[in-house]
């Protein structure tokens, strides 16, 4: 998938020519504003698609999944969890444990609905640029580089590829600092999605047995 020689060479380009994030790149700003203007208008949308991590000398894990968000609430459906947030409280539903822990939805502050991702264009811990065509030989995408500023951040750098088509997101891989990396590949995408009052709820009547921890802080 990449062109290891010309990416590195390009990489370290952009990070010794960028060092704040006012600096990043004007081109990949607009693309990055074009896609956030499109979720925002959307009322409702709803996504599938699949996470891979990765830890070093191990095999990739793998998951499938769906997100369904209005606004501040949202619907993040995988295999093992089930993650819903109407605004008010968070569920965080175990599958193979049949337990679910409530939270506050903002009690954690490092906590984000998972649209927010989007706002890493004009986030002040990143700078971003373009990355050439020549250089990563995709003729068909935009691939844009994410570095941190900040020498603690979890991630080291981000990059989201987009089809320049479509102008829809088609991956987005973020590298931590310890080796690791975690990719989204991004499937269809519905702008008009329904939603009925159980979307944004967890209901433990269609779960028999589930076991409640109620971690919310009054």
């Amino acid at each position: 998938m990449i062109i290891f020689g010309g990416f590195l060479l390009c990489l370290a380009n952009v990070q010794a020519q960028f060092t704040h994030s006012d600096e990043s790149d004007p081109a990949a700003k607009k693309i990055l504003k074009q896609i956030k203007d499109r979720f925002e208008q959307a009322d409702v949308f709803s996504v599938d698609f699949n996470m891979s991590i990765s830890f070093p000398g191990q095999e990739p894990m793998k998951q499938e999944g769906n997100l369904i968000q209005q606004g501040g609430a949202f619907r993040l459906d995988m295999k093992d969890y089930l993650i819903i947030s109407n605004k008010s409280m968070r569920w965080v539903y175990m599958k193979q444990e049949n337990t679910v822990n409530i939270y506050n939805a903002l009690s954690d502050d490092s906590w984000m609905t998972p649209k927010d991702f989007l706002n890493i264009y004009d986030s002040p811990e990143f700078v971003y640029a373009l990355m050439s065509s020549e250089v990563t030989g995709a003729k068909s995408e935009h691939w844009i580089e994410f570095k941190s500023l900040e020498p603690d951040s979890e991630y080291s750098k981000v990059r989201m590829v987009v089809n320049k088509e479509t102008n829809e997101i088609k991956s987005i891989r973020a590298f931590s600092n310890d080796g690791s990396s975690y990719e989204l590949f991004i499937g269809d995408i519905n702008y008009s999605a329904t939603v009925n009052q159980s979307t944004f709820q967890f209901d433990r009547k269609n779960h028999p047995g589930v076991i409640v921890e109620d971690l919310r802080i009054d």
